[in-house]
């Protein structure tokens, strides 16, 4: 199934197509599963898009690109927005009244 241009990217295709694959020779999916003490299906569903970033995955995934555990904690983050927002529009979920008041934008001071 390809993928609509507005679907967000998964950590997991990040890693692959950012990462893995550009080592030359590139990385495979067994490697590195072994370097990260995961087994291959357990990467390969967070290279699908099946199992998202944990804590724990983010620290050895940044230990194993050499990143940090922010950068694919940021990366799932972003992610799971994306989809929610996608998905509450397909739903039709109308937008939550807001406590704050608009208010005016202050007028600049001309110094």
């Amino acid at each position: 199934m390809a993928k609509a241009v507005t679907d967000p990217i998964h950590p997991g295709e990040i890693l692959l197509e950012e990462f893995l694959k550009t080592y030359t020779p590139p990385v495979s999916q067994t490697d590195a599963a072994d370097r990260l003490g995961w087994t291959f299906v357990r990467l390969n569903q967070f290279v699908n898009g099946k199992r998202a970033v944990t804590a724990a995955n983010a620290i050895a995934l940044g230990e194993l690109t050499g990143t940090s555990p922010e950068f694919w904690m940021n990366l799932q983050v972003r992610h799971d927005l994306r989809m929610a927002q996608r998905n509450r529009e397909r739903r039709g979920v109308p937008k939550v009244r807001s406590l704050v008041k608009k208010r005016p934008a202050p007028a600049q001071v001309v110094r």
